[in-house]
């Protein structure tokens, strides 16, 4: 049992002749209600083989986190080192939402007797922290990631038999309760189909992140929530379509014998294409003839490539140049440079001393990017039968 205890001073002026002790300690708690039960004694004591008293009217105050629990006049006969309990009680406290509490305990006391060796006056105080009550349960999940159609499991292990539950799920910035979990049991479990309509919230990526709430009530009354995540995942049956593809000879003549000529038809692909469930189609590649090309329209036996090419200054490398500069005064360095912040140092002198070299850098030319490699091509077929 925890214990404070304090001074009482006697009409003399002395201390510690007699304390006043204040024993207090957590009796029980209720999961269910959200309290404990504290137990408190107060007490007084003689400290010497000399002080002691009878019949004195004595005035006790205890009050525990901030109520006054008990206040009365007690007639009290003390010996030399004994002990006398005064008075004992119980008191509810309740905790705080979370299920922690701590608490203050203080007691006072006081006597009109003016006897030179009587008690006076004196106090004491103190705290307890008093046991963490489970409150809000914590869920947990069967599968930390799942597609879009398939069912989850949320489950927990609950404080009390008499909590329910509320179930919600925040998708897309939206929080909806999803279902409810009827109290009568420690563990609580919740089954939910994944929507398949989430999939339209993902047109530019394949999968994201769901929350899982489990409210926990006593009664009406809510007691806390706590969350779990879960990746929720688009299908993998989905994927896009082509809706059509349209082929059309550029080349009149061919087109004309409705033939495909080597090194004469000019094919033009025209793709339409869709994403399911809203998604967005990022690229397109189509494989003809061992040829890949990227979009959703292309014309084969496309020509390219070059010789020779001449580089622009963009896809020059990144350089400089040194610069050697005789200035007319022998003091100063590039009079010509912008800004004057052209890097120097000097390289020689002369023999009479009155004129100096001086070496510098230009500022960086070049743009660093590539540039074309690919030498001259045309894209040809064999002859192929079409009708």
């Amino acid at each position: 049992m925890a214990e404070c205890s304090g001074s009482i001073r006697i009409t003399s002026g002395e201390e510690n002749k007699y304390s006043l002790i204040l024993q207090y300690r957590e009796k029980s708690y209720s999961v269910e209600k959200n309290t404990s039960v504290v137990y408190w004694l107060v007490s007084i004591r003689s400290n010497t083989k000399y002080h002691n008293h009878t019949g004195l009217t004595e005035n006790f105050i205890v009050v525990i986190n901030g109520t006054t629990v008990h206040n009365a006049n007690h007639t009290i006969t003390c010996g030399v080192g004994q002990t006398i309990d005064v008075a004992q009680g119980t008191t509810t406290i309740t905790h705080d939402a979370d299920g922690s509490k701590k608490i203050s305990v203080s007691a006072s006391f006081s006597c009109d007797n003016t006897n030179y060796y009587a008690p006076r006056s004196g106090s004491c105080s103190g705290s307890l922290t008093l046991t963490t009550i489970p409150r809000a349960t914590s869920p947990s999940i069967d599968k930390p990631s799942l597609e879009c159609g398939s069912t989850i499991k949320i489950s927990g292990t609950s404080a009390s038999s008499k909590f329910s539950h509320k179930v919600y799920v925040t998708w897309n910035g939206t929080k909806t309760q999803i279902g409810t979990i009827a109290s009568g049991t420690t563990t609580p479990s919740f089954s939910y189909t994944i929507p398949t309509a989430w999939e339209k919230d993902l047109p530019n990526s394949t999968s994201e992140i769901a929350t899982f709430t489990l409210e926990t009530f006593s009664g009406s009354t809510s007691v806390g929530s706590k969350s779990v995540n879960a990746t929720i995942k688009v299908r993998s049956s989905v994927v896009p379509s082509i809706d059509g593809i349209e082929v059309t000879d550029a080349n009149s003549v061919c087109a004309g014998i409705g033939q495909i000529v080597q090194s004469q038809s000019r094919l033009k692909f025209a793709i339409t294409y869709s994403g399911a469930q809203g998604s967005t189609v990022t690229s397109v590649s189509t494989k003809f003839e061992e040829q890949t090309y990227n979009g959703m329209s292309f014309t084969s036996n496309s020509t390219g490539g070059e010789f020779k090419h001449k580089l622009v200054l963009e896809e020059m490398p990144n350089h400089t140049h040194y610069i050697l500069d005789q200035p007319s005064d022998g003091n100063t360095g590039f009079s010509g440079d912008p800004g004057g912040k052209s890097p120097y140092t000097r390289a020689t002198e002369r023999a009479d001393r009155t004129k100096r070299y001086w070496w510098g850098t230009t500022y960086p030319s070049g743009g660093d990017k590539a540039h074309n490699n690919v030498q001259p091509y045309i894209v040809t077929y064999f002859w192929r039968r079409t009708k």
